[in-house]
């Protein structure tokens, strides 16, 4: 009865997962075609980190456990006990959304299966191949859900049941349509996906941090949430790898009868803000989609990765006093405090005091919605659709929060989206252009000029040490706030056709995010570089950047990427 549970519960999940699968699968057919991976970068130059919590599969290799997710393929290393970056388009796969994972013994080969495509990684080239359905035969709306190996023939089935072989690996690949008595000593494939499922009864196992294991195929948390199990094995060390809906991935001991969680990945694949200090990342992801209830998987929520410890954690406000609301759009990391600006509130954790507050207009504050945060030692400005509100810090945490409104005789209910704090100067990014305020003088004016927005949206901002870099419908614009002069073109650059959405800028390098990829501007070279999916971004859509020394951090629709912008072996 156990394993009779067990497998109905497995045989569901799979079905939403083909459903979810289903309808992606159309949308992605119009979309370009990652071949292969991009040869113009070295391995490691793009990585990415997605959400890699629903578990469709497993398999073990020779130095890893491979978890096939819903963000991609999770690379756990076995001997090391930890994770390496996961791979995904970033790396040359032809999506994200994994349905089976393979690995071949007899040639160290790593195999895949996605909505669109069947896929292997090559080691002696440490690339990816990807060979698309309808170019081998499958037709729309069927994918491939097992994969197996005996002598030199690898197999492929599909949710429809129609059977592929190919008696080669690499070169001279070519699938053709078969059956059953076309396999010879089928009874001694290796199956991996759907037919590699186990068999074997999970025993009794416990688990810690409050989780219940129940061993018909569910866990429950101590917010009495229940998790599937969508897929087990067993390895030859006496462990059990586990893959959950919802969980991600876990480890099991048979000899203690002890399971953990191998936690890793974001939240929420959709990276709507990032902040980072030396040790810790903090991340913004929510669905726009997830109240409505069309998402259904998807849960909101902040995401802290601490790079020292490789721990990943997760905050959700349904579970914590204090903490108003998580669809966060801008993340400030200060001193003692993570400032969060969100759709409803203004929410600030206090490390110290590991204790969460929100404010919002019964505080004081003009609106709920804050879509940006900058901050001194004294003064935290927020921006939002009502203008910038300055927030005495000393006055936090008492009865009377001192708020006041900043330049209110120009921007009154005037929208901003985006501030700059330079030092005795606030610089706003506004519906209606560029706004500057003198905090010595409390006093501020909208800034024109030839080659300026004039009283056209500025929806993001960007500094340096010397200039002011504005994104709005028209392109971008810089201002040299030394020289007070606007730049002309190539700074101007009136080539963007898609929102800008962030801008991040160096002495030396401009990041300009938008819903069509990203723009690098080369301040030496004086020179503009677009960079899409073809290069290793994980979505076109990017919502925030982050530069760090010689590597740069893009929060992207589908996950968090990094890219070795500065590598001395390559001119971008």
């Amino acid at each position: 009865m156990r394993i009779n549970a067990i497998k109905r519960i497995l045989s569901g999940v799979f079905f939403l997962t083909f459903c979810y699968h289903s309808l992606i699968f159309a949308q992605f057919q119009d979309e370009f075609r990652i071949r292969e991976t991009n040869k113009h970068y070295e391995p490691g130059d793009w990585s990415s980190y997605t959400c890699g919590r629903f578990v469709n599969s497993i398999a073990i290799g020779n130095e890893f456990v491979y978890f096939a997710t819903t963000g991609g393929i999770l690379r756990y290393q076995v001997f090391e006990n930890k994770w390496l970056y996961p791979w995904t388009v970033s790396n040359g796969l032809a999506q994200n959304r994994i349905i089976a994972v393979a690995f071949n013994e007899s040639t160290n080969t790593l195999w895949c299966s996605t909505p669109v495509s069947v896929s292997y990684y090559e080691n002696s080239s440490r690339m990816w191949h990807n060979l698309f359905y309808d170019e081998i035969g499958i037709r729309s709306n069927d994918f491939i859900h097992s994969i197996g190996f005996v002598n030199d023939q690898i197999i492929l089935e599909t949710h429809d049941g129609r059977i592929l072989l190919s008696s080669n690996e690499y070169g001279s690949l070519n699938f053709n349509n078969s059956n059953w008595q076309n396999i010879p000593n089928s009874n001694s494939v290796a199956w991996y996906g759907h037919r590699g499922k186990s068999n074997a009864e999970l025993p009794l196992l416990f688990m810690s941090d409050g989780y219940l294991f129940d061993s018909q195929g569910i866990i429950t948390d101590t917010n009495m949430r229940h998790f599937d199990i969508t897929y087990y094995i067993f390895d030859k060390w006496g462990y059990i790898w586990i893959g959950t809906w919802g969980l991600g991935a876990a480890r099991a001991d048979t000899r203690t009868q002890q399971m953990e969680l191998l936690t890793f990945g974001l939240m929420n694949g959709n990276v709507s803000a990032l902040a980072l200090s030396d040790e810790e990342f903090w991340i913004g992801g929510w669905d726009p989609n997830y109240y409505q209830g069309t998402d259904w998987g998807l849960e909101n929520g902040i995401t802290r990765w601490d790079t020292r410890y490789q721990t990943w954690d997760y905050f959700q406000a349904k579970f914590i006093t204090g903490f108003n609301n998580d669809q966060a759009l801008s993340i400030a990391i200060d001193t003692t405090q993570i400032w969060i600006g969100t759709e409803q509130a203004l929410v600030e954790y206090n490390v110290d005091r590991n204790r969460w507050y929100s404010y919002d207009p019964r505080n004081g504050l003009r609106n709920n919605l804050i879509n940006d945060i900058v901050f001194n030692d004294d003064y935290l400005w927020v921006a939002s659709p009502s203008g910038i509100d300055q927030i005495e810090k000393a006055t936090l945490h008492t009865d009377s929060v001192a708020i006041e409104r900043v330049g209110y005789d120009r921007l009154r209910e005037i929208e901003v989206f985006d501030l700059e704090l330079v030092d005795s100067t606030l610089w706003a990014a506004t519906k209606i252009g560029l706004y500057f305020y003198d905090l010595t003088t409390q006093s501020g004016r909208f800034l024109e000029g030839d080659w300026s927005p004039r009283t056209t949206p500025v929806t993001a901002l960007g500094k340096n040490s010397t200039s002011i870099w504005c994104g709005g419908p028209d392109g971008v614009y810089a201002y040299n706030f030394k020289q007070k002069v606007w730049f002309s073109s190539p700074e101007r650059n009136d080539k963007f056709d898609q929102h800008i959405n962030y801008i991040q800028a160096t002495d030396n390098v401009v990041f300009v995010a938008t819903d069509n990829g990203v723009w690098k501007y080369d301040l030496d070279r004086r020179y503009w570089r677009q960079f899409t999916m073809e290069d290793g971004l994980l979505s076109p859509i990017v919502n925030v950047i982050r530069i760090e020394g010689e590597y740069v951090w893009f929060g992207t629709a589908e996950g968090l990427c990094r890219f070795y912008w500065n590598s001395p072996l390559r001119i971008d």
